[in-house]
């Protein structure tokens, strides 16, 4: 056994003592954990349970393994790495971050918007947008310059508020079209989205008319505001409203010599829109306005005396010859100025070309038909488009051409044409055509056969029309509608005569007796007849007879019909009122009707007249007058007319 001055029986080795101390300050020392990056990319499941997760897309094994569904990943962009503790050294900290990060942290992508700075978009308006780029701007554009459209156009909605309005505006009006007759909830919400836009169009386009001085791109912002507005009225069917907005879009663009930029490239900066595609659409303008209304002054493109001239350079493409060829169709509205008769046969050579044009026009009414509007409402209005006209070319065509086959056939295009290109409507012009076709053809009717008709002929003719004129209005005059006011009261309780209905009759047409104004009585409960007839307020007494009839007349499903009678002399004698079961397999027409009962005077008795008898004892059958007897009148007519209309020879 060892003694105590043995290595192993001695007592502890010097600062074996400290190093216990040590080891217990350490153990009762809080516990401080390492710094390490906290990241928040995990499963939405794993992150609610606080556990660690794999990130294995597009669902984590660690939820796969436990039986639970993984409901993925937020997509929200990682957390820059917080700040280190405090008490941790700076050298320290940042190689633990180092050492711990598993890549380096990126900046966010800025969030991309679509419409303008400072203007809230909404869901509707992102599907509206959608809609103008992939469907209405095909629409609008037609079949040229697609580009100023598709890139110009929706470049400036991103960029001007107005702009952005207008367009939304415009592709609301656009689809509700396209629930005519389909979906009435669609249309009535499309129709009120394009009130809200326009309304907004309409306080910017305000906003920018009130600044001193406006940019190149701030008047740009105008004029397309202006012409989309004038799109709107013009779908609307409001053409007084797309007249003003077009007369203004002409002013502003011979204001600010727009057209004149295009020329230098210096003027180009700051610019949105191509300067030759706006001057084209005004061109089209000026045409469909200065063709039809006289009173629009426009002043002449560049300086005076200096028409738009034909260019010697070869066009690129369709687009351009479209910039050029608009202008100077739209300039041969001063030809007719120069007072040059032609006669109204010369057109007459240019009957092979209206023909192939008709056969061309239908080969481009299948095109366009098959096309982007293949599966639009045939029902529906025509799509509106900012596009040359070809409608107005046809127009001219067959108010110049005397054929009456192909006048027809150009008119019957014009009434299916699909398209409404311009402010105006294929109706309009398809009804200003037809009037046209129908007086020339019937002008004979109307000129004098006899060209050496003497002026003395003409003017007994005319006095007799204006006396027969006289007689007509003097007829019409005695034939004026009367008016009659139908009151109620209520039977039991006494209540005061209240204001039923308000019909218009003529004693001479009995038929043509109509209920103008019809008030639905409020009766007092308890009511079961009612009184009616016609009530003089002035003396407060029944200035006619009185019926009784029952509320049960008033009741759903029954139409209120009242049975008037008046006397010789238009006065009412009696009103009742009678509830007719609206059939709506029969009529339409459900509201109230009336019907007039004139006095019919009885068969007289002939008194102190001497009967006649023949030799048999009867009497005396009266003979039946020839055809001169009775048609005699007839005859002196038509020979006062022979006579005073035929003229010297």
């Amino acid at each position: 056994m060892q003694g105590p001055g043995h290595l192993g029986a001695r007592g502890p080795r010097p600062g074996a003592q400290q190093l216990s101390g040590r080891t217990k300050a350490r153990t009762n020392a809080p516990r401080q954990r390492a710094w390490a990056p906290k990241t928040k990319t995990g499963c939405i499941t794993c992150r609610r349970r606080r556990v660690k997760c794999d990130e294995i897309k597009p669902a984590c094994m660690r939820c796969a393994s436990g039986g639970r569904v993984c409901e993925g990943y937020d997509g929200r962009p990682r957390d820059h790495p917080a700040s280190p503790p405090l008490g941790s050294a700076p050298h320290e900290a940042s190689s633990r971050a180092i050492g711990s990060a598993p890549s380096l942290f990126l900046a966010q992508r800025p969030r991309t918007t679509l419409g303008p700075v400072g203007v809230k978009v909404n869901l509707s308006d992102m599907t509206m947008f959608d809609a103008l780029r992939f469907q209405i701007v095909e629409v609008v554009a037609g079949s040229f310059d697609h580009a100023f459209w598709a890139i110009d156009v929706l470049r400036a909605c991103q960029v001007q508020p107005a702009i952005w309005h207008a367009s939304l505006a415009l592709t609301a009006l656009h689809q509700s079209q396209r629930y005519h007759a389909v979906d009435t909830f669609r249309r009535a919400r499309h129709e009120r989205l394009s009130m809200t836009h326009s309304t907004a169009v309409i306080q910017h386009v305000i906003a920018l008319t009130r600044r001193r001085q406006l940019c190149r791109a701030e008047r740009e912002t105008l004029l397309l505001a202006s012409l989309l507005l004038t799109a709107l009225s013009t779908i609307q069917g409001d053409l007084p409203q797309a007249v003003m907005h077009a007369g203004n879009c002409i002013q502003l663009f011979h204001q600010w010599r727009l057209w004149e930029h295009h020329r230098s490239s210096a003027t180009s900066c700051g610019s949105m829109l191509n300067a030759d595609s706006i001057g084209a659409i005004i061109a089209h303008l000026e045409m469909q306005l200065l063709s039809r209304l006289k009173h629009i002054n426009v002043p002449p493109w560049g300086s005076p005396g200096s028409p738009p001239r034909c260019t010697d350079i070869s066009f690129d493409s369709s687009t351009d010859a479209y910039h050029e060829f608009q202008p100077l169709f739209t300039s041969l509205i001063d030809w007719p100025k120069a007072n040059v008769y032609v006669g109204e046969v010369a057109f007459d050579e240019f009957l092979p070309v209206c023909k192939d044009l008709v056969v061309d026009a239908r080969e481009l009414l299948e095109v366009v038909r098959n096309g982007a509007n293949a599966t639009a409402d045939r029902n529906a209005p025509p799509a509106f488009s900012f596009t040359m006209s070809v409608v107005e070319g046809l127009f001219w065509a067959g108010h110049g051409c005397r054929d009456p086959f192909t006048r027809r056939d150009i008119l019957q295009i014009i009434k299916v044409w699909p398209r409404r290109e311009g402010i105006w409507d294929n109706a309009l012009m398809a009804a200003m055509l037809e009037t046209s076709i129908t007086l020339e053809e019937n002008a004979w009717r109307s000129t004098p056969r006899d060209p050496t008709r003497s002026n003395k002929s003409i003017g007994t003719t005319m006095r007799f029309a204006t006396l027969l004129g006289a007689l007509c209005a003097a007829t019409l005059a005695t034939a004026t509608p009367r008016t009659a006011h139908i009151y109620v009261q209520p039977v039991q309780g006494g209540g005061k005569p209240t204001p039923l209905a308000e019909f218009a009759y003529d004693v001479a047409a009995p038929s043509t007796a109509e209920v103008l104004t019809y008030e639905a009585p409020d009766l007092p409960d308890g009511t079961s007849t009612v009184r009616v007839g016609v009530y003089d307020v002035a003396t407060k007494k029944w200035s006619s007879g009185t019926t009784v009839a029952s509320v049960d007349n008033f009741s759903k499903g029954f139409a209120p019909n009242f049975l008037v009678s008046v006397d010789a002399s238009g006065a009412v004698v009696s009103a009742t009122l009678k509830g007719v079961q609206i059939d709506a397999g029969h009529t339409r027409d459900f509201g109230p009707q009336v019907v007039l009962l004139p006095e019919a005077r009885g068969t007289q008795p002939a008194l102190n007249k001497p009967v006649v008898l023949n030799p048999e004892g009867k009497r005396e059958e009266p003979q039946e007058k020839t055809l001169l007897q009775k048609y005699w009148w007839v005859l002196a007519i038509v020979a006062f007319i022979a006579v005073s209309g035929g003229g010297d020879k």
